[in-house]
């Protein structure tokens, strides 16, 4: 077994709901029909089983769940407790989060053999593990002193680059561009919009509240909230018409897959390493999460090593 904390997070009863899908249906439990022959779960689940993506997923998931039954094993050891009133609210979160009707919820708890006991069940124990690393945590009492994050701040430079970047208003006429009229439409009044705002009949601002159709954008004078860098997911046309302005200029008419836009630029800023002191605390943090993780992983060896562990799951060849 590989020897690594693996994210004991996703370990809820999410994962019993997963797993006991796939094992829980018999031939009964009919997927679909087509014209009259049935498909099973049970078929789908050996059709499945057979590809390496599952396969890698199935061992990945044993062991956290082993790596999650150690710790709990610890925790029952140390008398962590957790009261039935904290089971109770998590289960009643849960089952807020899935967003389902309390008839569905049953049919699906029924169909994979689940039961509110066993979800429970697995409530309590993610809670009692939970409730015993932080305890393990606090007892180490990790540290990281600010000589530490400078250290690293000053041995990572690439680490903490800033791209150029622009902020930018924008005005956007939308349209289909494989339909040639609405095409010239949008084009047309994208034009009398730059007319417009040349013969100052309003602001860019003012203009983009009245017309813009990126309704995300448009209440705010068409100002994007996110700065734009060279990599940033919008139309090449649109990010290399952004970089090319100077200060408040205003673009000509910019075509893209998502029609027509006007662009406005805001400020440039040059491509910088960004400030310790604007990074300082986060970064801290990072650390201290780093260290936590390195002595967390070298607890699960040590508990690994000195277990019983038997895998009866089929070996794999990687």
């Amino acid at each position: 077994m590989r020897k690594h904390l693996l994210s004991l997070g996703v370990i809820l009863f999410v994962s019993i709901l997963c797993i006991r899908s796939a094992f829980a249906a018999d031939d009964k439990d009919i997927a679909a029909t087509v014209n009259g022959q049935k498909i099973t779960i049970s078929e789908i689940n050996r059709a499945v089983q057979v590809l390496p993506q599952y396969q890698k997923l199935q061992l990945e998931m044993l062991e956290d769940m082993i790596v999650k039954t150690l710790i709990y094993q610890e925790s029952v050891k140390a008398g962590i407790k957790v009261e039935k009133s904290e089971v109770d609210k998590g289960f009643k979160e849960y089952m807020k989060k899935l967003n389902l009707s309390d008839e569905v919820v049953k049919k699906e708890m029924k169909r994979m053999n689940l039961t509110e006991d066993l979800m429970k069940s697995e409530i309590m124990k993610q809670l009692m593990v939970e409730r015993f690393l932080k305890k393990r945590s606090k007892e180490l009492n990790i540290t990281v002193s600010d000589e530490e994050v400078k250290t690293f701040y000053n041995e990572n430079p690439d680490t903490f680059k800033k791209p150029e970047r622009v902020h930018i208003r924008h005005i956007l006429i939308k349209c289909d561009q494989n339909d040639k009229e609405k095409s010239e439409a949008a084009k047309k009044k994208i034009y009398e919009i730059k007319e417009k705002h040349k013969r100052k009949e309003g602001s860019f601002s003012d203009l983009a509240k009245k017309y813009s159709e990126d309704k995300a954008s448009a209440d705010e004078g068409g100002e994007l909230k996110s700065e734009i860098t060279r990599s940033s997911p919008l139309p090449k046309p649109f990010i290399d018409a952004a970089f090319a302005l100077t200060r408040e200029e205003v673009s000509d008419v910019v075509k893209s897959v998502m029609g027509f836009h006007l662009i406005q630029l805001l400020e440039k800023k040059p491509a910088e390493k960004t400030a310790f002191n604007e990074i300082k605390d986060s970064l801290k943090f990072r650390l201290l999460e780093q260290k936590n993780n390195n002595e967390m992983k070298k607890y699960v060896d040590v508990l690994v090593e000195k277990s019983n562990i038997k895998i009866n799951l089929d070996k794999r060849d990687k």
